[in-house]
């Protein structure tokens, strides 16, 4: 009898955490393309950096994480959480401006047929820190 109760309460344990488990949402999908409107919010680059106006962002989305691109900073990785907010980054590597090198970060929140975001860009020449821009930007799915 004893074991009976033990594999019912097992059981019920497995049934209880299995609907939790199904009552956590997913990430949003949020693969596509994005027409997004940066605007400049910080620029200690003078003329050197790059210029993102109104660009469109292709996001591609795997079980394990989002890609983000945009014409001039392509191929940054990282992750979609359950309540749309996300995080993409690109290490160090070529930008559009001759001789500087640039690392971009991305932050921001999808929700159904809207994005905003935050986009650093870090730059430097060689191994040394040049400058740095960030943006602002709101847009919608395409």
């Amino acid at each position: 009898m004893r074991h009976h109760l033990l594999i019912v309460a097992g059981l019920l344990a497995a049934a209880f955490m299995g609907g939790l488990a199904l009552a956590k949402n997913p990430p949003p999908k949020v693969a596509g393309e994005w027409q997004v409107k940066f605007t400049p919010s910080a620029n200690t680059c003078g003329e050197t950096g790059l210029v993102i106006a109104d660009e469109v962002m292709k996001v591609t989305q795997t079980a394990g994480g989002i890609s983000a691109s945009l014409p001039l900073v392509s191929n940054m990785t990282g992750t979609v959480r359950d309540g749309g907010g996300f995080n993409v980054a690109r290490k160090k590597g070529e930008t559009g401006v001759a001789g500087l090198k640039g690392a971009f970060e991305m932050s921001g929140t999808f929700t159904a047929d809207k994005v905003e975001v935050v986009l650093v860009g870090h730059y430097f020449v060689g191994r040394k820190p040049h400058c740095e821009q960030s943006w602002t930007g709101t847009g919608v799915k395409r």
